[in-house]
Formats: structure tokens, C-alpha cells, sequence
């Protein structure tokens, strides 16, 4: 779907269709159900040289190809079924995805489109966190009613699609189970007691958002101040990193993980995956992870920053940004690089023990809340620019 810039329906979360693409040095053919290309989509793919076929003769058609044909393709990609019905006088050459490289690194416009994806974005987490603040004392919000209601908020934004997964609202001991949903039987009250993880994201033609926050209405315990305040600590130590050309995203994983690994504390799973533009939520090749993955991170690559603290049947704590890798400086040591953050939502800051804070930590919160004022401002008023107002003052 990203080679032809085009984008379906088949898969829920995911605006994608099923489809074959077949690139050869004479033609391009787009294998896919030809009830969902309209005449005009048609016509501006042939226009492009690219020629529609039903999606089940992707096989008969690559066996028309001339013998000893060297066929490249990506077995991760690729159903076995198909390779095994390709003609023997054809050769079969296992190759990564050409494409997976190529979509990861955005492009200009992609990042531009992206960003304002995500401004777009954090208006809707405004309106549902202030929402969130004014509800919860009632004891009438639960995890399901908290889910809808941050639907709600992005179905009124322009060009929203879908979310880009099922939404974790998890209260309490919920929140620490890492890909929790939300059903009759398990649905919780969200009250004043404990913790709230809502890990959420939208499809939009510009891009695809995911974020988390973690909020308290109540009167945190100071254990839960430590936890909150150690993974912002891990999420800053991440996003202002300076590293050189060609480190990859398992070199940097520890400079999260590590500061919740001095307090005798992990999470078993990754610190961060990429994201699409209108595609899936997780893409990769690039992660951060304590599996070796030999992706080097460059420039235009987005990627999230997500570490966390999950206390089996207490509460889950996560922050979760999406970042861009940027440029930082040059010279005779080599080409660095750094991290720029795009998601632009506040930050919950009653959870934080400001006494564990480095000031510089301290000055990236209010520099990153003062962006988020001002990006988020023009698009509201009344009482929830009041209550983002008093959000992102400074700590």
C-alpha cells in the first residue's frame, strides 16, 4: 500500500488492503480485489503504468514469467502458500522487504503531515483529559465509558479514520497488564484510589498517533510518585540523547530502561517501535529493544519512547511519546544525532516527587509543556484552555 500511496479497508485499526505487488522491468502489476478499485483509482494507476488483476492470480501470473526468472521476495512478507505454488523453472530469492527501509525514513512531506497529525491529535487528549478531571469524582466514569469518550473526541477531528488500535484504559491492577482491554465483565470504575494507563491512538490520512498517559485524581502514594517520576526520568534520559550515525535503537534502549534498572525495577518488553503514516501503529525495522536488531536509526525515522513500571495487581505506569530522529552536529568524530519529540499532549505533573528531578529535567518538562500550550491553544477555548492553561505551567 505505501509503494502506490494507497490505502484500504480490510484490516480493522489499519487502513490497508490485502494485496501483491509484482515489479518487474517491464510492468508493475497491483494484485488485489477489484471490487474495491473504483474506475477513476483505476485509471490514475494505469496512467502510472501500474495494470490491476484479481487478487487470486497473483500465482498463474508470476508463472507466465520466463524460466529461470530470479523471483525476489520477502519470506516475513510472503504466505508460504504462495511460494510453494510458484513453478520450479523459477527461482525463488528469500530478500528483505525493499519497501520496509524506504517507509521507515519519511519523507519531507510525510513528517510535516505527521506533525500536524499529531497537533491535531493532542486537541482530542485535551478535551478527554479535562473531561477525565471534571467526571471521574462523579464515579459514574468507567474504563469502557473513558474508551468511548476518547473515540468521541477524535471522530470530531477532520479526516479521522478509525483508531489505530483498541484503546488500554486500565484501571488500578489493570493497568499493569501491558495490552489490557476493556470488557462488561472486567470494566472497572475509574475513582479517586489508584492509578488510570490510557494507551490510545488514531488512523488519519495525514498519519497515525500513539500515545500514553497515566493520570491520578486523587491522592497518589508516595511509591507511586517514585514509580511516575523514575519513568519520566527514563523518557527524558531517551528523548535527549546524542548519538552517532549508524547506532541502532537496541545501543540506546538502556538509557530508558537503565534508569528504572537502578531502582531495581524492568518491564518485559520493548521501549519503542516505529510508526506509520496511515499505516500500521507498529512499523518497523526500527525499535527499541534489548534484542539485537542490526537497524541503524536514521534521519527522518519516527520511533516511541515508552518505558514503564507494572506492579502486578497494584497499577501500570506509562508516558508515551512518538519521536523523529534529527540532525544534531558534525565533525571530525562523525555525523550525530538526536531526537526531536512530536507527540504534543500534556504531561501529568501531580503524580511527579519534584525532589527527585535534575533541573535540567525540570527545564525539558516546561520547555516541552510551553510547545505544547502554544501548538495546542489556538484550537481551544473556555474552560479547556483554562485547564490546559494550569496543565503545562511550569514545575
Amino acid at each position: 500500500m505505501w509503494s502506490l500511496n494507497i490505502r484500504g479497508a480490510d484490516t480493522p485499526y489499519c487502513p490497508i488492503s490485502e494485496a501483491y505487488l509484482l515489479v518487474t522491468a517491464q510492468s508493475c502489476h497491483l494484485f488485489i480485489d477489484r471490487l474495491k478499485i473504483n474506475a477513476a483509482l483505476e485509471k490514475q494507476l494505469l496512467d502510472a503504468g501500474i495494470v490491476t488483476l484479481d487478487y487470486g492470480k497473483v500465482s498463474d501470473t508470476i508463472n507466465l514469467l520466463p524460466s529461470k526468472t530470479k523471483l525476489h521476495f520477502s519470506s516475513t512478507n510472503t504466505d508460504s502458500l504462495l511460494a510453494s505454488s510458484i513453478n520450479l523453472t523459477i527461482s525463488l530469492v528469500d530478500t528483505p522487504c525493499v519497501v520496509t527501509k524506504m517507509k521507515a525514513q519519511k519523507n519531507p512531506t510525510e513528517l510535516a503531515s505527521m506533525e500536524q497529525t499529531l497537533i491535531q491529535d493532542g486537541v482530542a487528549m485535551v478535551r478527554f483529559m479535562h473531561w477525565l478531571e471534571q467526571q471521574v469524582p462523579s464515579g459514574q466514569v468507567t474504563e469502557l465509558a473513558a474508551e468511548q469518550q476518547l473515540e468521541g473526541y477524535r471522530k470530531q477531528l477532520d479526516g479521522y479514520l478509525s483508531d489505530s488500535f483498541r484503546t488500554i484504559a486500565g484501571f488500578a491492577e489493570h493497568g499493569a497488564k501491558m495490552h489490557y482491554a476493556a470488557n462488561e465483565q472486567s470494566n472497572a470504575t475509574v475513582d479517586e484510589s489508584n492509578l488510570f494507563l490510557v494507551d490510545s491512538g488514531g488512523q488519519y490520512p495525514g498519519g497515525t498517533t500513539d500515545i500514553t498517559r497515566t493520570f491520578h485524581f486523587g491522592q497518589p502514594t508516595e511509591q507511586q510518585r517514585v514509580d511516575y517520576t523514575l519513568v519520566l526520568k527514563a523518557v527524558i534520559r531517551l528523548t535527549t540523547a546524542q548519538f552517532l550515525k549508524g547506532t541502532t535503537g537496541a545501543n540506546l534502549d538502556i538509557l530508558a530502561r537503565g534508569v528504572l534498572w537502578q531502582h531495581g525495577i524492568d518491564y518485559k518488553c520493548g521501549t519503542g517501535h516505529g510508526v506509520g503514516v496511515c499505516l500500521n501503529v507498529h512499523e518497523g525495522p526500527q525499535n527499541f529493544s534489548q534484542n539485537i536488531k542490526e537497524v541503524a536509526l536514521e534521519l527522518g525515522m519516527v520511533i516511541t519512547n515508552e518505558p514503564g513500571v507494572y506492579r502486578e495487581g497494584g497499577y501500570g505506569i506509562r508516558i508515551e511519546n512518538i519521536m523523529k530522529v534529527v540532525p544534531r552536529t558534525s565533525n571530525e568524530f562523525g555525523e550525530f544525532y538526536g531526537f526531536e519529540t512530536i507527540t504534543i499532549a500534556p504531561i501529568a505533573t501531580n503524580l511527579l516527587n519534584l525532589a527527585m528531578l535534575e533541573s535540567t529535567e525540570r527545564s525539558w518538562l516546561n520547555n516541552y509543556h510551553q510547545q505544547v500550550f502554544e501548538l495546542l491553544s489556538p484550537y481551544l477555548g473556555g474552560d479547556t484552555l483554562d485547564w490546559l492553561k494550569d496543565a503545562t505551567r511550569p514545575v
